[in-house]
């Protein structure tokens, strides 16, 4: 072989792994080089990554209905796709295509060169092909905002309420690094599939510029030098807030395409936990930094003569913020009459958020008005 594979360990038994038959070819160039394999456990993406005079050495996972989609919409790097908890390295004979050795091995053991590279994509006319031959197959229509989840059986309701309010923290927190205000998110019906929510927007373009930004985040996941520099451009708020979706997708092993117009991304459970794991390890900020965030919900309560305090509901995100009342406003919060507390008003609150390094961020109501009528 070409290049070095010192960390193969020992070989499994040639059973392991999918037969070469009838593969799909993905693409193709003195011979297949990416296919799709059918075995007894599931469908393998394969990728042809070294050979020598007797075989070609290819490197094979498993690959979900799901991750399939995100490959042909380009939601997902190939790299990701076969970076899994283990992946299959074997060597198909050249003359009948019999599995010689095989190999199970921890994904960061595979030489760099025999790799895809960070951030590859299928190329645009192979999914623009795949797409026409696999779209029946496809939940996404394309046109709609979506996010499906998968990735196991039964998408329970611990599942589906931790990745959604983390999914909803991330967008708030992009819409604040864009300074804009975030449109409204919710789930306006279920599609067919594992558990596919057709999501509702009170402003689809402000969706997909949101979108963008969260794919680019998404296709960083499979290089950690390429999520680093992905990192150094964005706010602390927008890091946190990714950490923690990533934290939520790991622990509830769901994988999550979000699909739109003219895009989609996708996060799956090991990938997820790398990354998460990376921006934790990343040296803590003792910068103060100071944002201001747009946000829609109910006060709760207001209190404190000598140091005013207000409460306020998020009712999109479902948190609950307590902080101090900026000086210039105290004097019109006292003499608002019109000011309702609890269900029967809903504002919108302009609050500043000071943070320093990992230390638990404060809040200050800067300003507000009654919210426009919106689902």
């Amino acid at each position: 072989m070409k290049h070095p594979w010192q960390n193969l360990g020992q070989e499994v038994f040639v059973t392991h792994g999918p037969e070469w038959r009838e593969p799909y070819v993905l693409l193709e160039y003195d011979g297949p080089r990416l296919v799709t394999l059918k075995a007894d456990d599931g469908d393998y993406i394969g990728v042809a990554a070294d050979e020598d005079d007797t075989a070609v050495r290819w490197l094979l996972a498993l690959i979900s209905q799901l991750e399939r989609e995100a490959l042909v919409l380009g939601g997902a790097t190939v790299w990701s796709a076969l970076y899994k908890e283990r992946v299959l390295v074997i060597d198909y004979a050249h003359n009948d295509h019999r599995k010689l050795h095989v190999w199970e091995i921890d994904p960061d053991n595979v030489p760099e060169p025999a790799r895809p590279a960070p951030g590859a994509l299928l190329p645009a006319a192979v999914r623009k092909h795949l797409l026409d031959d696999w779209a029946h197959a496809f939940a996404s229509n394309g046109a709609e905002p979506a996010f499906d989840l998968g990735g196991k059986a039964h998408i329970l309701f611990d599942d589906l309420s931790a990745v959604t309010s983390t999914i909803q923290k991330l967008w708030n927190a992009i819409a604040d690094e864009m300074g804009v205000g975030m449109p409204t998110l919710a789930a306006e019906a279920v599609r067919e599939g594992s558990l596919k929510l057709k999501v509702y927007t009170s402003d689809t373009p402000l969706f997909a510029r949101i979108a963008e930004r969260y794919r680019r985040l998404t296709l960083a996941n499979d290089s950690p030098v390429t999520l680093d520099r992905a990192l150094a451009e964005a706010a602390p708020p927008l890091v946190a807030a990714y950490r923690n979706y990533l934290d939520a997708v790991a622990r509830h092993r769901v994988e999550v395409l979000a699909t739109w117009s003219d895009g989609a991304a996708f996060v799956r459970p090991h990938l997820a936990q790398r990354s998460k794991q990376r921006i934790a390890e990343r040296p803590a900020t003792e910068i103060l930094t100071r944002e201001t965030i747009r946000r829609r919900g109910r006060f709760q309560w207001f209190w404190g003569a000598k140091n005013p305090r207000f409460e306020f509901r998020d009712d999109e995100v479902g948190e609950t913020l307590t902080g101090k009342i900026e000086r210039a406003l105290l004097e019109r919060v006292r003499r608002d009459f019109d000011l309702t507390l609890g269900i029967r008003s809903r504002y919108e609150a302009t609050i500043v958020v000071e943070r320093r390094g990992n230390e638990r961020p404060s809040y200050t109501l800067q300003d507000y008005s009654p919210a426009p009528d919106a689902p």
